[in-house]
């Protein structure tokens, strides 16, 4: 159990038959948190944008409204 331990740690992240160096599983990491973070700063600027659209039909809506009464 120990030894397969070790070996894992030695080998590091495995890709198909690919071993990757420590350099270089450091620059997969990077990649796909820079990955994760650009994902996420789109999703909230499109909430942002979601909001900001709400916002003026429902102000649009209730000008209308105040129009009929």
């Amino acid at each position: 159990m120990g030894y397969r331990n070790s070996r894992k740690f030695v080998t590091g992240l495995k890709t198909s038959s690919t071993v990757l160096s420590h350099e270089e599983q450091l620059q997969v990491n990077t990649f796909i948190g820079e990955a994760i973070i650009t994902n996420s700063i789109r999703q909230n600027a499109e909430k942002k944008l979601t909001n900001r659209r709400l916002q003026k039909l429902t102000k649009r809506l209730q000008r209308q409204y105040k129009n009929k009464i």
